[in-house]
């Protein structure tokens, strides 16, 4: 056996070691590294008849920035702020109610990560994104049909039957965030939903799906106004109590508390902070210090580039 197949049976083990202890799927590392499911397994199995030290050479380098990765700050999870109790009160009445409800606030504030916590912990609940490119009723459908595992192609028509006849009186919850992107005929059709199937609705976006629901500028919102059951504003300020929530496990001091809630108050809210508070964890840690109130301002000059 010569060096190189030495080699290459030694990164095969360590990336089986991998596998198993990361609990990755082989697809998952096969998209990671560049290359097919197929040329994986074979070259795992020690099977592969093409460049096998090519291979190894990628398997190496992934190997290096998953080490890497897991020796990175850890961050806080979820945690049940005040924010994020307004958020799952409103999920919890239109789940148990099949009623419409309409969360809204400022990007970077909480809502994505309460809601995708919600969908974790709760049966049937259908969360769903949408995208920009989602806007028209044959976007959002086909978005609500896949995750939902449907495949149906057609009209907007067979499109929404679809949805409320695999969705009636299910007792299930749908959850269109980012529902700002969405038209009138979109948000519209998903109104139907609730009116047709007894599906619970919830809608999360910033302030312009607010406005528009309220029908500022566009009447044809008032009636969807109407129908809505629990409405919540979250404040653009996150209070200082959430930013203690928040870093309660985290043994981070007061001083560094008052400066993140400066921050989140600042610009981009929570997202933003969270974001500083990731880049000056990983300045002190380097330094092998304690997170200080120098390292969030260190923090913010890196990622504002002043």
């Amino acid at each position: 056996m010569n060096e190189k197949s030495i080699e290459v049976t030694t990164i095969i083990n360590r990336l089986r070691n991998f596998i198993t202890n990361s609990k990755k799927s082989q697809t998952e590392v096969a998209r990671s590294i560049g290359i097919s499911p197929a040329s994986l397994s074979q070259f795992l199995s020690g099977s592969y008849k093409g460049d096998s030290v090519g291979i190894a050479q990628k398997v190496e380098m992934y190997l290096q920035q998953e080490a890497f990765k897991m020796n990175l700050p850890k961050m806080p999870t979820f945690t049940m702020t005040e924010t994020a109790q307004k958020i799952w009160y409103a999920a919890r009445y239109a789940h148990a109610n099949s009623d419409i409800s309409l969360v809204y606030g400022e990007a970077g504030l909480g809502k994505t990560i309460a809601l995708k916590e919600y969908t974790k912990q709760h049966v049937g609940v259908v969360y769903v994104e949408a995208r920009s490119c989602d806007r028209s009723t044959k976007g959002i459908c086909e978005r609500i049909l896949k995750t939902i595992g449907k495949k149906v192609a057609g009209t907007d028509r067979v499109l929404v039957d679809t949805i409320i006849e695999t969705l009636r009186d299910s007792g299930r919850l749908l959850i269109i965030d980012e529902a700002q992107h969405l038209s009138l005929k979109a948000i519209e059709s998903i109104r139907s939903f609730n009116d047709d199937g007894n599906i619970g609705i919830l809608f999360s976006g910033n302030p312009t799906i607010y406005d528009r629901m309220y029908g500022r500028g566009e009447a044809h919102f008032a009636q969807l106004f109407s129908r809505i059951g629990i409405r919540r504003a979250i404040p653009k300020d996150p209070v200082r109590e959430d930013v203690e929530t928040i870093f309660h496990d985290a043994n981070v001091s007061d001083d560094c508390i008052d400066v993140l809630h400066a921050l989140a108050c600042d610009k981009g809210g929570l997202r933003y902070m969270m974001k500083i508070y990731k880049i000056a964890l990983d300045i002190a840690l380097s330094q092998e210090k304690p997170l200080s109130v120098d390292h969030l301002f260190h923090a913010k000059e890196n990622k504002d580039g002043e």
